[in-house]
């Protein structure tokens, strides 16, 4: 069935007649749209997010400790967290250091303006607009700075500023209690049931950088080969910073970490003029990077095959052609 609409034949994007600040919100990436997780994901996704969000939830409300104290274990931006640490485990947004991280120091932001606002205007209620909108901004950028980027953290800033006095009245007492204690109960479910049958998490502080780092930094203006020099970074994890060998020493470096991966692609890497070679491998990978690299070598040898079958059925027509002819 056509669309109502013919199809351009420029797309929206790429139209100089709209001015390019408009160009912009239409959109321009041709990425492919996310998968849907697989039965079992979704299942197990359910049961995390069900128990961690019953748990801090019943803490909250159905425990007498926590209720004649009025401390609250559970706040609204859990659940947008929940969606996250349960869910999307694989995000940066959900690592332990986000999580956690940005729900803190939102959580310090959001009372802090919250106490100097009441210090300062006589009616602070009056200003709820103003608490609500710096609380969050700069919770915002606080993250961002802190590399601890949670979206539900503005969440939690904004709880502080705009729940009347049940939370004021626990002043920084909120860092603790809900926001410290609750993010660590729904942290211990997410590693208790995420990693039943899926891995959480990705990593704890930082990401794990590759173990090996091949990087040819050839000089673009010289178009030679004698200013290009081949750098090999070996790492290992977020402990050890890697370490630069030249062209000459890389190969002596990986043999003697006896690593088999790392001597395959230095000696496989071709580098040409004016070219940025980069080669990322992590040692976990190599069982996939060898099975890849006997594909390849497979492919390549049906490519040789699929010539000479070509090669002889030419051969083998002009032959029926001369056959044909004769007979003429």
């Amino acid at each position: 069935m056509k669309g109502l609409l013919p199809k351009r034949k420029i797309p929206y994007h790429k139209d100089h007649r709209i001015p390019h600040y408009f160009r912009k919100m239409l959109g321009s990436y041709r990425g492919l749209f996310p998968k849907v997780p697989s039965f079992r994901s979704i299942m197990w996704s359910f049961i995390a997010s069900f128990a961690g969000i019953s748990l801090v939830t019943a803490l909250s409300y159905n425990v007498s400790v926590f209720v004649s104290q009025h401390l609250p274990t559970m706040i609204g931006s859990f659940g947008a967290s929940a969606v996250l640490i349960y869910g999307a485990i694989d995000s940066p947004l959900s690592q332990p250091r986000n999580f956690m991280g940005g729900h803190l120091i939102s959580a310090f932001i959001g009372v802090s303006i919250g106490k100097i606002c009441s210090g300062i205007f006589n009616q602070p209620d009056n200003f709820l607009w103003l608490q609500g909108a710096l609380s969050v901004s700069l919770s915002i950028v606080a993250m961002q700075i802190t590399g601890t980027v949670h979206p539900p953290g503005g969440a939690t800033a904004l709880i502080a500023v705009t729940s009347g006095s049940k939370i004021l009245d626990l002043g920084y007492l909120y860092m603790a209690i809900p926001v410290l204690f609750g993010t660590g109960l729904m942290l211990i479910v997410a590693l208790l049931i995420n990693n039943i049958q899926r891995q959480y998490p990705m990593y704890w502080f930082f990401p794990r950088k590759p173990d090996i780092i091949i990087e040819d930094h050839s000089d673009s203006d010289s178009g030679s080969n004698d200013d290009s020099r081949l750098e090999c970074h070996l790492d290992h994890g977020e402990m050890y910073e890697p370490t630069i060998f030249e062209h000459s020493e890389a190969k002596k470096a990986i043999e003697h970490n006896d690593d088999k991966l790392g001597m395959d692609i230095l000696n496989s890497a071709t580098l040409e003029n004016n070219s940025n070679v980069v080669i990322e491998v992590d040692r976990e990978a190599a069982p996939e990077i060898d099975s890849s690299i006997q594909y390849k070598e497979m492919a390549e040898m049906y490519r040789i095959k699929f010539e000479e079958v070509q090669a002889h059925l030419k051969t083998l027509e002009k032959e029926l052609e001369a056959v044909r002819r004769s007979h003429l």
